[in-house]
């Protein structure tokens, strides 16, 4: 075992790979150009190319002021203006000022009958967004609203979805335009009555905000009965997460108090599968507290080093405030590598939600997906003995290989986990392999 310790920079050279969690057997056929169609059914048009023209877009300020909307700027609406080629039905510009509520909607002078879209259950409200501006900091709610000719309506709220939109508008690896899909059985849960829809579709804003939006639509046999997966947002799941909107949100760290004993912090508590707990002391210096693991694993067994929410924490952690700069930060220390011999010797680093029998999970139907897994080469870095920091962008976490943003995974993060990279020869054995890691943090602006 190498007990010398080099100090590295922060290593670049890492490596993105699909979670298998997120094959989700869908095509969206998006890319950098754009969004792509969803697999499903029949499509109804509200707003874009094909539109029957059943709803009437308006705007609605601050006042309670409402005025159709033509493209053109509209000097009765105080702090909403929408701006675009209406008539073409393309992309619109919506503005929103003074940091005051307003919103847009689809309104029907009568009731225009939906019930097909949503007859089994899977339907879908389906919009696709450019984000230009949107609040941070104070959590300022963006909402969507379907309304039926029974006085009933529904509502489901989109801003952590705005907010991840916004914060990866520069992001190479994402699309500018994202898709929301919502499954109309939210709105139905909540007695809008689809046979009757008089206002098929509105957002709402608290505050200012800045988009384009384009091709409104619902449709039929969508995967709107499986909210979470397939990049479909849940209906209402705010209970169980927190947005983290301060600056740096510690996961975990281990620390020495006022009597020089290491005692720990965040939000997160350390765990390990297949191998012992360690808390190793570097000599080059001994402030750093340090959690780990001694692989123990049997062939064809994997070792795990988690750190996984406190258990008296019954909220999972949102980070989409932190897409436009945020990373995941650590100290990565690798003691020593396996005893059989690795082909590699890479650490994997996944963020993961909780499995459906998991008290927090949202489903307990189905599992949400993971975060893409992080490859940390030590292959072409040899990691042994060397103490390197990391900085990992939590955009590419989160981002599909066709550029979309998975908010089901970034609104639900119960676990950081490394571990060495699997090894297909059933006879291999990790045993032996010690690494540890030290201040594991999501850091908004890093340095």
């Amino acid at each position: 075992m190498k007990t010398n310790f080099k100090r590295a920079a922060v290593l670049t050279s890492v490596v993105m790979a699909l979670s298998g969690c997120l094959e989700d057997g869908f095509n969206y056929n998006g890319g950098k150009d754009g969004p792509g169609p969803v697999p499903g059914g029949e499509v109804t048009q509200i707003y874009g190319k094909d539109s029957d023209g059943a709803f009437i877009m308006q705007a609605v300020d601050k006042d309670g002021v409402i005025a159709d909307v033509d493209g053109q700027e509209n000097s009765s609406l105080s702090n909403i203006q929408v701006i675009g080629d209406y008539q073409s039905q393309t992309a619109l510009n919506v503005e929103v000022t003074q940091d005051a509520k307003a919103g847009i909607q689809f309104t029907a002078n009568s009731p225009v009958d939906y019930s097909k879209v949503n007859a089994d259950k899977t339907g879908l409200l389906i919009f696709d967004v450019h984000m230009k501006e949107f609040p941070s900091g104070e959590v300022t709610p963006a909402v969507v609203t379907l309304k039926s000719d029974n006085g009933k309506s529904g509502q489901v709220d989109i801003t952590s979805s705005l907010s991840a939109y916004l914060g990866v508008k520069h992001s190479d690896l994402v699309n500018s335009t994202q898709t929301v899909r919502i499954p109309l059985q939210c709105f139905a849960d909540q007695g809008v009555d689809f046979s009757k829809v008089t206002q098929s579709f509105s957002m709402d804003m608290s505050a200012n905000a800045n988009f384009d939006i384009s091709n409104v639509r619902v449709q039929a046999e969508a995967g709107g009965d499986k909210p979470g997966i397939n990049l479909v947002i849940e209906c209402d799941n705010s209970a169980k997460s927190e947005v983290l909107t301060t600056p740096e949100s510690t996961i975990y760290a281990r620390s020495k108090n006022d009597q020089g004993e290491f005692v720990e912090s965040g939000w997160t508590y350390h765990q390990t599968s297949n191998g012992a707990k360690i808390y190793p002391v570097n000599n080059e210096d001994s402030d750093i507290g340090w959690a780990g693991v001694e692989s123990t694993a049997e062939p064809g067994k994997q070792t795990y080093l988690s750190f996984i929410l406190n258990k008296e924490d019954t909220k999972l952690k949102d980070v989409s405030q932190y897409l436009e700069r945020g990373a995941l930060e650590f100290t990565l220390w690798v003691e020593s590598y396996s005893e059989m011999p690795h082909p590699t010797n890479n650490i994997i680093v996944k963020i993961d939600t909780p499995t459906k029998n998991d008290p927090e999970s949202p489903s307990s139907d189905y599992r949400y997906p993971a975060s893409k897994l992080w490859t940390i080469s030590c292959k072409t870095d040899n990691c042994e003995g060397a103490v390197q920091k990391f900085s990992l962008s939590l955009a590419d976490f989160f981002s599909t290989a066709d550029g979309e943003i998975d908010i089901n995974v970034l609104k639900h993060i119960k676990k950081i986990v490394f571990f060495p990279e699997k090894v297909d020869d059933k006879s291999y054995s990790p045993k032996g392999f010690k690494f540890s890691v030290s201040d594991v943090k999501f850091v908004m602006n890093p340095q």
